[in-house]
């Protein structure tokens, strides 16, 4: 087959109930933080509809965690079916459609999936390390798979599918081995990027914490003491902690900038957050302003912003819609500052006509969409910004209510031909492999290492090429 260039979901996740702290899901918390306040209200029809579909699939458990290198070996056959194991839903979404479905509900719609069909070639799942945001004074975690070990079994499915999965590991700098777990992941597990989730309670921005020391007189005593606690999980005086996660931030920004290694933070105003908070004292982490300083002192750092601030044209929270907008007109102008600043257009339901089930929601009205779709198309046409934007789905965040079908096929009714392209494989390229579209030597070390069919050149995807000593992505 002629080589192509590959269409990328630069935002999705691959989480299963196993992946979640009990403590968010025993306090329903994890609607709420995980899916939004959207799901609560439409929990008991969803049944019945395609909500149980993703509850379904977010739910299923790794059955074969204690045995995952016979699970690797059996998922990369085709026929193989891991019934109920959570491997087998990673395999139903790289090869059925972009649907993130059960075992069940692949069997269900049997010959109605068309692998043919696919609207992605490359997906980036984005790790979620939610164990500090469980609960901030507390750090048991019973019953869920420990964080390192989902980096394990997401590196597992690395080795199954590469050259399709390019998965980013997430710092939590509160974690004492965050950064060594990150470079680990980066140089020996098959990852590509970092993520980052300040709402989970902490500043990205080291200097930030300046504000959490006990000498910083001139910020509100009251406030900076809540925020501390927040940050450290410890009422006490924890300095030394304070300093030690400032290291962490400084050393993986340094590490990234000179590797050239791709991260993804979360920037929208609403979202997951550590369940000791508000929404309100969640974006406080959050906010934009907290990125200036660390582009200013790592201006080459490569950055995307996620969800370009949030729904900022109608939500059925003022509050958040005032901040989205706020945040969004931010992030433009550190785009038009940085050269490798990014945003990404992931759950901008904003564009989207209906929910899958055709009912008219609190985001949906004509005039809503037509504005959102303008703005969205003037930005493509800035020359200052139009190879800024990246496409993702957030897929199953999203599943609630739409199908990654649904989503991808609203922006391509509304973003023609070279715009659609720029936001699906150009920009993403160059956002996760550099201008050159070269595919880290550490992430082909690891097929190598692992599944060295892979690497040759009958077996290469369509997408990418060997040449010059390496492999890269086409565009």
């Amino acid at each position: 087959m002629p080589k192509r260039p590959p269409r990328i979901n630069a935002h999705c996740h691959l989480l299963c109930l196993e992946f979640i702290p009990n403590k968010m899901t025993s306090e329903l918390a994890l609607p709420e933080m995980l899916v939004g306040s959207f799901i609560m209200r439409k929990l008991a029809g969803a049944v019945k509809r395609r909500g149980a579909e993703f509850l379904g699939a977010f739910s299923e458990k790794i059955k074969c965690k204690d045995n995952v290198n016979e699970c690797y070996v059996n998922s990369i056959d085709p026929d193989y079916n891991c019934e109920g194991c959570f491997g087998e839903v990673i395999k139903n979404f790289i090869y059925n459609c972009g649907e993130y479905l059960n075992s069940r509900a692949v069997k269900n719609k049997g010959n109605s999936l068309n692998p043919a069909d696919k609207r992605f070639d490359i997906y980036t799942p984005l790790m979620m390390d939610l164990e500090w945001g469980a609960n901030s004074s507390d750090k048991r975690f019973k019953g869920m798979i420990s964080y390192e070990k989902q980096a394990e079994f997401i590196s597992e499915q690395v080795k199954r599918f590469p050259f399709r999965l390019f998965p980013f590991i997430m710092l939590d700098p509160r974690r004492k081995n965050s950064y060594e777990l990150c470079k680990k992941a980066i140089e020996e597990m098959g990852f590509l990027g970092i993520k980052m989730y300040p709402p989970m309670g902490y500043f990205p921005n080291p200097v930030n914490y300046e504000y959490l020391n006990t000498k910083s007189e001139y910020f509100d005593r009251e406030k900076r003491d809540k925020l501390r606690k927040m940050a450290t999980g410890d009422e006490n005086d924890n300095d030394r902690l304070l300093k030690k996660m400032d290291g962490r931030l400084e050393s993986l920004y340094s590490y990234c900038e000179a590797n050239n290694i791709p991260i993804t933070t979360h920037a929208g105003s609403s979202g997951a957050y550590d369940i000791d908070m508000t929404q309100g004292q969640a974006n406080i982490f959050s906010n934009i302003n907290n990125w200036q300083a660390v582009l200013e002192t790592h201006p080459n750092l490569r950055l995307n912003f996620a969800h370009f601030g949030g729904n900022y044209i109608k939500t059925s929270d003022d509050a958040v819609r005032i901040q989205a907008s706020v945040w969004r007109k931010k992030i433009i102008n550190l785009l038009k500052t940085y050269p490798n600043a990014y945003a990404d257009i992931s759950y901008h339901n904003m564009g989207l006509e209906s929910t899958s089930f055709g009912e008219k929601e609190y985001h949906h009205d004509q005039v809503g969409i037509e504005k959102y779709y303008f703005e969205l198309k003037e930005i493509l046409l800035d020359n200052d910004l139009c190879g800024k934007i990246l496409f993702g789905t957030d897929t199953p965040m999203i599943t609630h209510s739409w199908s990654e079908k649904d989503y991808f096929d609203q922006f391509v009714k509304n973003i023609k031909d070279d715009l659609f392209t720029g936001i699906v494989t150009t920009n993403p390229i160059r956002f996760l492999f550099g201008k050159n579209g070269e595919i880290p030597g550490e992430y082909t070390d690891f097929i190598r290492k692992h599944n060295p069919g892979m690497l040759e050149g009958e077996n290469l995807p369509d997408w990418v090429e060997e040449k010059a000593g390496g492999y890269f992505i086409l565009n």
